[in-house]
C-alpha cells in the first residue's frame, strides 16, 4: 500500500473507533417488562357505542359537509376519551372466587 492510502485509512479508522468505543460505554442494559394479564371487565354505556350518524341535506356545499364531518369526529373523540376513563366496577364481597 502506498503511503497516501494508508493515511486515509487510518484517517477514516480512528474515528470510527472512537465511535464505537464511546457507544459502547453509553449503553444500558436492557430491561424487559412485567406483562400483566388482567381479564376485568368494564361494562361500557350503549351511549358510548352508539354509531355517529351524519345526514347531509340535498343542497350542501363543501363547507358545510366538512363541518358535519368534523363535528362528527369530535363526537366519536368525546366518546373514545369517555371509554378510557373508565374504572372497573367496585369487587363485590359477596361473590365466591
Amino acid at each position: 500500500m502506498n503511503r497516501l492510502r494508508l493515511c486515509r485509512l487510518r484517517a477514516l479508522f480512528i474515528p470510527c473507533m472512537a465511535i464505537l468505543s464511546l457507544s459502547a460505554c453509553a449503553s444500558q442494559p436492557i430491561t424487559v417488562p412485567e406483562i400483566i394479564h388482567d381479564k376485568t371487565y368494564i361494562p361500557v354505556p350503549a351511549t358510548l357505542t352508539q354509531p355517529v350518524s351524519i345526514i347531509l341535506p340535498a343542497n350542501v356545499t363543501w363547507g358545510q359537509a366538512l363541518g358535519l364531518y368534523n363535528e362528527a369526529l369530535q363526537t366519536c373523540g368525546a366518546r373514545l376519551a369517555a371509554i378510557s376513563t373508565l374504572q372497573p366496577p367496585p369487587p363485590n364481597p359477596h361473590k365466591n372466587p
